[in-house]
């Protein structure tokens, strides 16, 4: 710190000495920093972890800042660049975090259980700043710079937690829920670091001579923050500056000490203000063709493209714990409303909007199938407190039943009820995601049409060309006011009003296929002393409608129960149905993904055998492209078993295309 004191002093005493003025203050910023690196543990340490990577942590930093226009022109800079020199302190901690699941003793047995690897550093420094400002806009400035810091020994903990059960089990080598666990000073930190830094701030207000300006700024590191190691800190930070200017020091030859000239009282001088020019303004829309330049539009066209959807049909209700009401999420109708109820219309729903109206779907399939029965099999847990609660399946079953009787008016002799604890095939007994999914209950039936995919219609509508922007100029530079919109009939679809200098360009964002008239027209009006102006421009919007080209398929496929590659036997006719429109020259895409459940490189190594899976029934292991995602893209809520179960999918694109 002392070091920190003596540096700022003697950067401001450098500056102060200057015959100009110059800017000097105080910031204060803080943030988070993206710490992106590989290690099992920290240098010096011992962990058998599965390894380290990408962490998010805090930061907090304060220091001074100087900026001396002068310094420009000394070293021949622009004179609208202004040097920047800031010297600061920051402090900044991360955790680190692993998991991984291991057998461990659980009340005289053996369980899994979930071990979480954790280290935590905390860093300090002083740094140096050079760098250059310039103003972008009115009160808008933009500084980027170097900066060499020199890091301070560092606070470190590392250990391994048991977090998974959370009442129950003990490490046996320290017979507590923790193990390896070692903390102390972290001198494998690098002591020279440096960077790259870009800040955009902006003048809010002034007291009295003192400017106040918010900042925003990033960080970016040239070397590594620990000797040994690829460490990499990114940071993302907003702040604030204190700006006050220094006094102008003027030369004893600059100095004036001739009386100002006499004016007689009988001669009064007349103050003569320049002429105002007359104001004009011109607007127009405008789109970037194919090379990067900005053209004139004066229509945009909206097509309207239909196109056949499908989505899978998750069998499952799934329950809370204990309880065997159907849950609010599903949609549950009153009787009469059962007449009016379209599949079709459900199915251009998204996936889960759709799969809430699973109840309502097999009642309308059963009406329509007087001959198909449907199985019911409550089931639990099968742990806690839904142990060995077969009364508690069977409620489970009964109140589907009764919802198909009371609202759809299904025979009962036609809903079988069974129950059983766990599932046939079970999710991670014991886990919590694992228990949410096993409390349900499963549709089946003899009838496949009755559980087989929902098939709709959507819409997708092409916009050409995509982007359109509104460009503004004006022969005066500060405006005293102005306003630009954009109307279609009377409804205003974008507007924007303020003073000073309008915005050259500005990207219009409209819903074009909901807009109801067949023009839009944008207005620009302004205002200075002397005079006022308005411009405008009109914009057609031609619509049409057309089948969608079937160049690209894609089908996305519930296939696997949790933990399974198998290929159920009740897929089977959706991919005979996929394996009958490849064409020879047809290229095929097959992606994996799974669930949350796991470590993310089980996960991976699941997905890929799924996908392998599922080209070698279509019979195209040789030609298709496999990727799998496993569980880095998580296509549904995870927090609900049936987004889960969702993301345990195929999905398998065919494209035509020549």
């Amino acid at each position: 710190m002392k070091r920190y004191v003596f540096l700022s002093v003697a950067i401001l005493t450098a500056a102060s000495t200057m015959s100009q003025p110059l800017r000097v203050g105080i910031v204060f910023d803080a943030g988070t920093d993206f710490h992106i690196t590989e290690f099992q543990s920290l240098p010096g340490t011992f962990s058998c972890s599965p390894g380290f990577s990408t962490s998010v942590g805090h930061v907090w930093e304060i220091g001074t800042t100087a900026m001396i226009p002068q310094l420009a022109t000394a070293i021949g800079l622009p004179s609208v660049v202004v040097p920047t020199f800031r010297l600061s302190y920051d402090r900044a901690s991360v955790q680190f975090t692993a998991r991984e699941h291991q057998p461990i003793a659980l009340d005289a047995s053996v369980s899994t259980a979930t071990i979480e690897h954790r280290a935590s550093v905390e860093f300090s420094r002083t740094k140096l700043t050079i760098g250059a400002s310039t103003h972008v806009a009115d009160n808008l400035y933009i500084e980027a710079g170097l900066w060499a810091a020199y890091a301070f020994v560092a606070p470190f903990e590392q250990g391994e937690y048991l977090v998974e059960p959370s009442d129950r089990g003990r490490f046996a080598e320290t017979g507590t829920r923790t193990r390896n666990v070692v903390h102390g000073q972290f001198t494998a930190r690098a002591p020279f670091q440096f960077g790259a830094t870009a800040v955009a701030g902006w003048n809010v207000a002034r007291i009295g001579r003192t400017t106040i300006r918010p900042e925003a700024s990033i960080s970016l590191p040239l070397t590594s923050a620990v000797t040994g190691l690829s460490w990499r800190t990114f940071s993302a930070r907003a702040g604030i500056a204190l700006l006050l200017p220094l006094p102008e020091r003027v030369s004893p030859s600059e100095q004036r000490t001739d009386p100002p000239p006499y004016v007689p009282n009988n001669e009064p001088t007349e103050l003569t203000r320049p002429e105002q020019p007359t104001l004009r303004l011109d607007v127009d829309f405008v789109a970037m063709d194919s090379s990067g330049r900005l053209v004139p539009v004066d229509s945009v066209t909206v097509v309207t493209r239909k196109r056949q959807i499908i989505r899978p049909l998750l069998p499952y209700v799934f329950f809370d714990e204990g309880s065997s009401t159907l849950p609010s999420r599903y949609v549950r109708l009153e009787p009469p409303a059962t007449a009016t109820f379209d599949e079709s219309i459900v199915a251009g729903q998204s996936t889960l909007e759709a799969y809430y109206n699973l109840l309502n779907i097999i009642g309308a399939r059963m009406r329509r199938m007087p001959d198909a029965v449907l199985t019911i099999t409550g089931c639990t847990m099968g742990v806690g407190s839904e142990s060995n609660r077969l009364d508690l399946a069977l409620e489970r079953a009964k109140s589907i039943r009764d919802y198909l009787h009371d609202v759809w008016a299904i025979d009962t002799a036609r809903l079988r009820l069974v129950a059983r604890n766990l599932p046939a095939h079970p999710s991670f007994v014991g886990h919590p995601d694992g228990n949410a999914e096993n409390a349900r209950a499963e549709l089946s039936s003899t009838s496949a049409a009755l559980l087989e995919p929902i098939v709709g219609t959507d819409e997708e509508y092409i916009v050409s060309p995509a982007s359109v922007f509104v460009r503004m100029h004006s022969n005066v530079y500060r405006l005293d006011q102005w306003r630009w919109r954009v109307v279609s009939g009377q409804t205003t679809l974008a507007e924007q009003r303020y003073h000073g200098k309008i915005p050259s360009l500005v990207r219009l964002s409209v819903p074009w296929q909901s807009i109801a008239g067949d023009t839009v027209r944008v207005e620009l009006e302004g205002i200075i002393t002397a005079s006022s102006s308005v411009a405008g421009d009109v914009l057609t919007i031609h619509r049409r409608s057309e089948s969608a080209r079937a160049d690209i398929e894609q089908y996305s496929l519930i296939l696997f129960d949790f933990d399974d590659a198998t290929i159920p036997s009740s897929q089977q006719p959706m991919l005979d149905s996929i394996r009958r429109r490849i064409e020879p020259d047809t290229r095929v895409r097959i992606t994996g993904y799974t669930d949350r459940l796991g470590d993310a490189e089980h996960n991976q190594r699941l997905a890929e055998r799924r996908a392998t899976a599922v080209a070698r029934a279509l019979g195209v292991s040789s030609s298709a492209s496999i990727r799998a995602e496993g569980s880095r893209t998580l296509l549904y809520d995870n927090s609900l078993p049936e987004g889960r179960f969702y993301s345990r999918t195929i999905q398998i694109e065919l494209d035509h295309r020549r």
